[in-house]
């Protein structure tokens, strides 16, 4: 062991003791640590101050003083006692990773606010439309034993499996399943704090492995990792951190298996960030290929070329396996995303750059700004940290100069692979994604952190002129774009970064000098980048919330307060059971209320109408956008008002509003009669209605409806006109709504005009009123259409009825009118733009006959489950079976217990032919691709055992290969042969590994 001072001192009296006594560890003198205890508190009370100063919260100051004192305490015993910190087997540095980790996260939601240290939660954006709508979805099909095929709480119906794959499948949303519905929030705040925790535990448990070291090294690599941007500013996506929990002990798995160990770690891993999340899985999948590559050009000395090709082939075998482990999950989930939007989308026609390369450079500095919209920079910060040692790796001369090129050539790859768009799309599996760019960029930070662990591993051997010449390059590099730069690029990102990278590049310089042990470098760096990727995610997660909003409001669009997601969840529960207490799982019902999420079918599972999932189909999407429902285009249909209409035609019963629906029990036009109302304790009121006109999910209509053409109404259609064809065709009736021109500008007409329904507009910011006067009494409904405005607004005899959105627009209900009132449309937008708006009255009379008519044909329903439906339909001639359930090829359906063909109405339905009499129906569901997908994963999981345990191959295959020699053997030959020819002995064990070359042993080779 090396002194730490020329003149002997500490390390000397250590070992004076060892020689005293050879067979009892020394103790350290009392008194160091005394001084250890002392620099402890120091640590902590600077901390303390400065957190104060900083204006932290108090808990934020006491809990950040403890982590920074107790690194401190251990780099001052290190001084005096370095023999303590040096047992190989030890846990304590992979658990302090985990520790440590856990300690950032939580100091960063301290920071936010989030209960129990203030009044908010975690939910942001999605995760308060989607993802907590889905959490409490799987909560209710575990609890109450519901289909894991089949989902009736997503719009209409959709499969369950790959919206379970892409939200569900992580084994920490077990924690959903145990705590109470009324600690959702709770449980998804921690289930994002064990996930970043256990992101921190596994790159320090691939660091030991790789590098075969254990210090504190492995902690600083495990604590860069758990807070590198992408983990704080997408930890609200909550889904995509499983795989990114995964990622290192998969590449320590290819690593063992690459050096000739066991696959299995690697297969099972790989399956494992698969099933939990295949869309980053797949990310991970292109990233080991090129870690493959980087390894044998790293390692290609001493290999010949049967060696390389066996090599090949275990990492192409062991992928596969990982892969088909999988299959019974991810077949069937990418048959169904074959029918989302992202489906559709192609290469751009042209190559060009997504920015510029120079800009990327300030997002690996303190405190970027968190990018979740549009097309912005990656979030790629994992500390300034990485940086310097990115820097310093290229002068490491210990380090390989193949092995510098090759991994500098890897992290270079992969920002061309974002800055390019092609190579950007295909990272995405082929599909631009909306808003959250860059997913890839993760892969980015875990490979400058794995080059900093690599360069930590031989930080002594950097020479003095080496450290200053890194420090020099980042210095330069931060100024210049500090001057030169894009002005986001403020006074603290500039300045603290370079306070930490000169506090980095003294204690490497004074590693590399000698002053210093390498261990005790470790501990210095470690209390360091702990403060600063704490600090750096602190401010992003504020950042974040104020780019989104504000901090403490109650909207979908940045963190939400706790209580308003769950104040009205008891009055709202309630209200639906009232509801499912009816047992009509035939009809649909809705919730109707001002603040609701995109998924309410889903947080209270009852079968509505209300989706907002990447799983969901587009052309289900694009039907209900062209019949009048609020549409995104892409994955999202949303019920935000009744119309008695349609509303009918897809078995809404049942309708729970927040306030009182003024035109219930007024006439038919409405069919809405009012049940009862729910109150909670605190008064919030919950008004219950029932549809009368309401349809069941299927019901016979006439034959003529397999001529409807949802293409012939183009992309932006009157759903008035459709609807009115939907009904003539379903019953052979007149329409059911007399459409209208009768508009006139009325205020605004030198810059606005309207011919028929088409208006034009140049206001530039004011605001044109086209007004439509009533001919006749009668239920009133209005659909506008322009997407380029930024506001429209309703209003009936000067009372306002709302403000349908420009970018997702809906049929509004304006109420039951009489003759002479006035309907007043307000549009404005910054520029010139045009669109329409269509204005329909019901036509009563014809309304009721139609679904008077339909109502005959209505199926008697034996048992509506979500995947399993009996019943019995008479039809009078050949007739068509309506259903309002999605088309989707995993239903199969049975009349009189004999298959029928299925078919897509308007590439939405699920519809068949009935002919004429008494029938009972059965519909079943399995989704496609599940029978084979199982069948592939069990292959798979054999043949992992087989490969992890040769001689269970040789028994399970000795027969086959028994049967193969004997047809091989020559009978006359065989009579001359000794008794004992064919001994078991004989026959070699099967290992797959040694097909290219069974007599050449592979050596293992060290990094």
């Amino acid at each position: 062991m090396q002194n730490f001072s020329s003149g002997g001192g500490f390390d000397d009296r250590a070992a004076a003791n060892r020689l005293r006594d050879p067979n009892k560890p020394s103790q350290p003198p009392i008194i160091f640590t005394m001084i250890s205890l002392f620099s402890a508190i120091i640590v902590f009370l600077l901390t303390l101050i400065i957190a104060k100063s900083c204006s932290a919260e108090t808990w934020f100051a006491v809990i950040m003083g403890v982590a920074t004192g107790t690194i401190s305490f251990c780099a001052v015993k290190l001084i005096f006692d370095e023999a303590s910190f040096e047992d190989p087997d030890s846990p304590a540095y992979i658990m302090m990773s985990g520790v440590l980790a856990f300690i950032c996260i939580v100091l960063t939601y301290i920071t936010l606010g989030v209960y129990p240290f203030g009044e908010n939660s975690v939910l942001i954006v999605d995760m308060h439309h989607q993802y907590a709508c889905f959490f409490a979805l799987l909560r209710d099909k575990v609890t109450d034993f519901g289909s894991l095929f089949y989902n009736t709480s997503a719009g209409l119906g959709s499969c369950y499996l790959p919206l379970f794959a892409y939200y569900l499948s992580s084994p920490f949303n077990i924690l959903m399943i145990l705590f109470p519905r009324e600690l959702l929030t709770e449980a998804i705040a921690l289930a994002t704090i064990l996930k970043i925790t256990s992101a921190g535990v596994t790159f320090a448990i691939m660091a030991k492995g790789i590098l075969k070291r254990n210090d504190f090294s492995i902690v600083c690599g495990g604590v860069m990792y758990s807070m590198i941007s992408f983990l704080i500013v997408h930890s609200w996506n909550i889904m995509w951190l499983d795989p990114i929990i995964l990622f290192p002990l998969i590449v320590l798995g290819l690593h063992r298996l690459l050096h000739g160990g066991n696959p299995g770690l690697y297969c099972i891993t790989l399956a494992l960030a698969i099933l939990t999340n295949y869309y980053i899985a797949y990310m991970l999948c292109i990233f080991l290929v090129i870690y493959y590559v980087a390894h044998v050009i790293c390692e290609s000395k001493g290999y010949s070329l049967s060696m390389q090709l066996k090599r090949f082939w275990r990492f192409c075998y062991s992928s596969l396996i990982g892969g088909g482990i999988s299959m019974a999950l991810l077949l069937p989930t990418a048959i169904y995303l074959g029918q989302t939007s992202g489906a559709e989308d192609a290469f751009a026609r042209d190559l060009e750059s997504n920015f510029d390369l120079f800009q990327l450079f300030q997002r690996l500095l303190f405190a970027p700004t968190p990018s979740i919209r549009g097309m912005s920079l990656p979030n790629v910060y994992c500390s300034v940290l990485a940086v310097f040692l990115l820097a310093a790796f290229m002068c490491c001369k210990k380090i390989p100069l193949k092995k510098r090129v090759t991994w500098c050539g890897v992290a270079g790859f992969v920002i061309l692979s974002m800055s390019v768009n092609w190579l950007n799309f295909a990272w995405h599996g082929f599909h631009f994604p909306n808003d959250l760019p860059y997913r890839e960029s993760f892969v980015l930070s875990f490979v400058l952190i794995y080059i900093a662990i690599l360069t930590l591993d031989n930080i002594d051997s950097i020479s003095a002129k080496g450290v200053i010449g890194a420090w020099g390059v980042i210095a330069a590099l931060i100024m210049f774009e500090e001057h030169y730069g894009d002005t986001s690029f403020d006074f603290r990102s500039t300045y603290v970064s370079m306070i930490f990278l000169t506090v980095y590049g003294v204690i490497a310089l004074l590693c590399a000098s000698g002053k210093i042990k390498k261990t005790l470098c470790y501990a210095l760096l470690l209390l360091f980048v702990f403060s600063e990727v704490t600090a750096n995610a602190s401010v992003n997660i504020r950042m974040l919330d104020d780019n989104e909003g504000g901090l403490g409001h109650a909207s979908a669009e940045y963190f939400t307060r706790r209580e308003d997601y769950t104040k009205d969840y008891v009055v709202n529960s309630a209200a639906i059971q009232s509801i499912k207490d009816y047992n009509e799982p035939q009809y649909r019902m809705e919730l109707k209320r001002g603040y609701g999420t995109c998924n309410d079918p889903s947080l209270f599972n009852y079968s509505g109408m209300t989706v907002f999932a990447s799983s969901n189909p587009k052309s289900t999407t694009t039907f209900m956008g062209k019949l009048g429902f609020a549409v995104n285009g892409v994955n999202s249909y949303l019920f935000r008002n009744y119309v008695p209409a349609v509303d009918s035609l897809f078995s809404l019963k049942y309708l729970v509003s927040e306030s009182v629906v003024n035109d219930a029990d007024n006439g038919a036009v409405s069919s809405l009669n009012y049940v009862n109302t729910v109150y909670d304790s605190e008064g919030t009121t919950r008004y219950v209605y029932q549809n009368a006109n309401a349809l069941p999910k299927l019901f016979l209509v006439d034959d003529s409806i397999k001529s409807l053409d949802m293409e012939q109404y183009g992309t932006y259609p009157n759903p008035f006109l459709i609807q009115n064809d939907l009904y003539r065709l379903m019953t052979g009736s007149e329409q059911i709504y007399d459409l209208s021109t009768n508009m006139a500008v009325t205020v605004g007409n030198d810059y606005a005009s309207v011919t028929g329904n088409y208006f034009s507009y140049n206001g530039y910011g004011t605001a044109f009123t086209a007004t439509h006067t009533a001919v006749k009494e009668g239920a009133v409904f209005v659909y506008v259409d322009c997407r380029a405005a930024d506001n429209i607004s309703v209003s009936v005899d000067g009372t306002w009825v709302g403000s349908p959105s420009a970018n997702e627009p809906y049929i509004l209900s304006c109420g039951w009118l009489g003759e002479g009132s006035t309907v007043d449309i307000s549009v404005g937008a910054d520029g010139s733009c045009g669109g329409n708006i269509y204005i329909a009255t019901l036509d009563e009379a014809a309304f009721t006959s139609a679904i008077s008519t339909l109502k005959t044909g209505a199926m008697e329903f034996d048992e509506c489950g979500e995947d399993h439906i009996t019943g019995t339909v008479t039809a009078d001639t050949n007739r068509v079976m309506f259903t309002s359930i999605p088309y989707d090829s995993g239903w199969s359906v049975y009349i009189d217990g004999e298959k029928v063909p299925t078919y897509s109405l308007g590439d939405a339905l699920l519809c068949f032919e009935v002919a004429a009499g008494t029938h009972t129906v059965e519909l079943k569901y399995v989704p496609s691709g599940f029978i084979v997908g199982i069948i592939i994963s069990v292959i798979s999981l054999f043949a992992l055992v087989m490969v992890m345990k040769p001689k269970w191959a040789q028994v399970v295959f000795a027969p086959i290969t028994k049967l193969f020699k004997k047809k091989k053997a020559s009978p006359a030959v065989i009579s001359d042969m000794p008794d004992d020819f064919l001994d078991d002995a004989d026959f070699e064990p099967i290992d797959i590994d040694h097909l290219f070359d069974e007599n050449e042993q592979e050596t293992e080779q060290e990094e």
